[in-house]
């Protein structure tokens, strides 16, 4: 499993995002017309490999962003508080991969003149040891 996958299992795993969003959860772009709310989801850079004494840990650092889209600035918030909630502080495995810490790296409010949408830019940054 990948950390994309991982991050597609922790969100079904919670039953907030899930009530607000069913399964509205994209990779990078979303389909036509689509139902809002939505969140696409992408790695948007590769920071760093932490080391220790022994060597690699092979632990790398990752910043993803999730855009939240929906039809009001408030439910694009509400979607947002629950993503906070999911992933900010999270440690330990996201389907087989394993996530040490995710903190928030930085959170934008935006709006798609041509969509009508709201969005949230939410950027997390994820410390997780990739699938050898």
């Amino acid at each position: 499993m990948t950390i994309l996958t991982g991050l597609v299992a922790h969100y079904q795993a919670s039953a907030g995002l899930t009530a607000l969003c069913a399964n509205r959860f994209y990779p990078v772009t979303s389909p036509q017309n689509p139902t809002y709310p939505y969140i696409l989801f992408q790695r948007i850079s590769i920071g760093q490999r932490a080391g220790s004494h022994s060597g690699d840990s092979l632990l790398e650092q990752a910043r993803f962003q999730f855009t939240i889209n929906g039809k009001t600035a408030m439910s694009a918030d509400a979607v947002r508080e629950q993503l906070i909630a999911a992933f900010v502080g999270f440690a330990g495995m996201m389907g087989d991969v394993y996530v040490s810490g995710i903190t928030l790296a930085n959170d934008i409010d935006d709006y798609d003149p041509i969509t009508f949408a709201y969005k949230r830019n939410v950027d997390l940054m994820l410390w997780y040891r990739p699938q050898a």
